[in-house]
């Protein structure tokens, strides 16, 4: 019975031996395509396996490869390859499967699998997009070719819905902000003012930042949400004529396909204002959306709601007395 146990154990640890070397084989078979690069290495996609829970699975992941250039034979020569099997994170945010690069202190493309890269705001977009549309933003190619200043354009000829006013949920994109741009996810738009969740290239600052910032630094336009999900529709539901009234009143609509983590866009009369509310200014209870705002001045005020996988209602209208 030992014999056949000792037996049993080397066959064992020799299937798990040549499983190590097709591992490592296949893990050194790579298809380099180069996505951005700087004076010290190459980003590239490679195609790699790892173990998990004893299965051998697949990755994309972009890695960070020291190399010699060729010069004009284009080769690329790579040495010390590092790989790296941890999720894309920069500055602290993990984001599966995000192409897109962190940045270190002095603005260069790092690796966002090497632990150590800082924030980049196409790297934020990107999460924000998968998070609340479930989309994954494309690339352009690299060389500077999806820099932040070229995402409403080239999003544009890709068949993205694109605006020129601004929408909760969407990508900001500017143009001006730096030599390659900015974008930034919309939260919130008070007046001329959006609220934008954001990262910036090379900044030490950890996590997300939140700043507002006038509506027309995003002198590109607004990328909105592609997700198929139907649109939300609000028709008004509180009877009788409406007060304006510097209390807070509820304002109450029948709805369909609003979700859960809406927020409402409020445009007071004549263009003079708009807010958002949220959170506690809203309840949601069957096919009712209460929304809880002061109404100062008489007049027509519109209301919009968003939810969060990006989609949006047309203006309804209501009177104030």
């Amino acid at each position: 019975m030992k014999i056949k146990q000792s037996v049993l154990e080397i066959m064992t640890a020799q299937m798990k031996l040549k499983s190590l070397q097709a591992l490592l084989f296949l893990s050194l078979c790579l298809t380099l395509s180069v996505y951005a690069q700087n004076d010290n290495y190459k980003q590239v996609f490679v195609d790699s396996y790892y173990i998990t829970d004893g299965k051998v699975r697949q990755t994309d992941q972009p890695l960070n490869i020291n190399y010699e250039d060729n010069g004009a034979s284009g080769q690329l020569n790579a040495t010390k390859p590092n790989f790296l099997i941890a999720d894309p994170t920069c500055a602290g945010v993990v984001s599966p499967g995000n192409p897109y690069p962190c940045c270190d202190t002095s603005g260069n493309a790092v690796s966002s699998t090497s632990g150590n890269g800082l924030g980049n705001c196409t790297f934020a977009a990107w999460y924000h997009a998968k998070r609340f549309w479930g989309y994954s933003m494309p690339t352009w190619g690299g060389n500077g070719a999806s820099d932040a200043k070229y995402w409403f354009d080239k999003s544009k000829a890709s068949g993205l819905p694109t605006s020129l006013t601004p929408a909760l949920y969407s990508i900001a994109v500017s143009s001006t902000m730096s030599t390659s741009g900015h974008v930034a996810w919309v939260m919130e738009i008070r007046n001329n003012d959006v609220l934008v969740f954001e990262q910036f290239c090379g900044s030490g600052v950890q996590g997300i930042t939140q700043t507002w910032r006038p509506i027309s630094t995003f002198n590109k336009g607004f990328i909105l949400s592609p997700n198929s999900a139907p649109s939300p529709t609000l028709t008004q539901a509180t009877n009788g004529p409406i007060l304006h009234s510097g209390n807070t009143q509820p304002i109450s609509f029948n709805q369909t396909n609003v979700n859960p983590g809406m927020r409402v866009v409020v445009i007071f009369p004549n263009g003079s204002g708009r807010t958002t509310l949220k959170d506690a200014q809203l309840s949601l209870s069957g096919g009712i959306l209460t929304t809880y705002v002061t109404l100062g001045t008489a007049g027509t005020y519109q209301f919009q709601v968003f939810n969060e996988n990006g989609k949006y209602s047309g203006m309804t209208n209501v009177i104030v007395n």
